[in-house]
């Protein structure tokens, strides 16, 4: 009878641990594969779901869309710029922007591309009526239909990079140069300081996706693919096991995978399984 209750209290006790944040939270890796694509692409990113990458050149020449289901890519441009700033506007039409033929201002044309009917259109500049956060020089602007409702310089004295909103919109993630990466309520105040991330962004309002690289001021020496959990700011290395330089990771909308590159131009997804609070 006495072992029967000790039983009980270890199973209650360990129940209670599990179920508090710096516990429960957790992310695994799968595996990492290599997409079987012919020729070399950088800054992969996800389309509309999981099966749907998008593709460029190392200097963003171009875009095309690959199905990992299908093994089929489709190129939609190989204008100069194309691949810069991909946007989907529900889940058929693709917006992306070209730059202007020469001797012009330094501007951008915009089109889309549907993809069901397979054809193109001219678009006018994207106005995004959600809120948004976005970067300006020493300080991060909080946008909220194209009026800025907030000027806010969080850590103080630094560059601001890499500014966006939570998938809820309630929580900021920004990197300030030289200082670190950090996530802070829309008022500014930090809630997680994640260490310095490279092109940090979000997988969902609990977990952030970035990568930690070391250089010689020439070339990338390292680098991995590094999650990090904003309520208990734990840190976990999704590239550990990986033989290879991972560079601008991207999660999909699912957050059930992971996109990258590295410099020999090889697209890797990642399959993973996190679990929250």
């Amino acid at each position: 009878m006495k072992t029967s209750i000790l039983s009980k209290w270890i199973i209650l006790i360990g129940c209670l641990l599990f179920a508090l944040p710096g516990f429960s939270q957790d992310i695994k890796v799968r595996r990492i594969k290599k997409l079987p694509i012919d020729h070399k692409a950088y800054f992969p990113s996800f389309g509309t779901h999981k099966r749907q990458v998008v593709l460029t050149q190392s200097n963003y020449k171009g875009i095309s869309l690959y199905n990992t289901f299908w093994r089929r890519e489709t190129v939609i441009s190989q204008e100069p710029g194309a691949g810069k700033e991909v946007a989907f506007i529900g889940k058929n039409e693709l917006l992306y922007r070209e730059r202007t033929p020469a001797g012009e201002d330094a501007d951008y044309t915009y089109k889309t591309y549907d993809l069901k009917d397979k054809e193109y259109a001219e678009a006018e500049k994207p106005r995004s009526g959600q809120p948004e956060v976005r970067v300006d020089r020493k300080q991060l602007l909080l946008v909220n239909k194209g009026e800025v409702v907030r000027k806010i310089a969080p850590v103080g004295d630094h560059y601001y990079i890499w500014a966006s909103l939570s998938p809820g919109g309630r929580k900021m993630l920004f990197t300030a140069a030289g200082k670190g990466t950090y996530v802070t309520d829309l008022e500014g105040n930090v809630i997680a300081s994640l260490g310095m991330l490279n092109d940090p962004g979000w997988m969902n309002d609990q977990w952030v996706l970035g990568m930690e690289d070391k250089d010689d001021g020439e070339r990338v020496l390292s680098s991995n693919v590094v999650a990090r959990h904003v309520p208990t700011e734990t840190r976990v290395n999704l590239t550990e096991d990986f033989e290879g330089i991972a560079l601008y990771p991207e999660s999909s909308p699912e957050a059930e995978r992971i996109v990258f590159h590295n410099p020999q131009g090889e697209i890797f997804i990642a399959n993973i399984r996190i679990k929250n609070p």
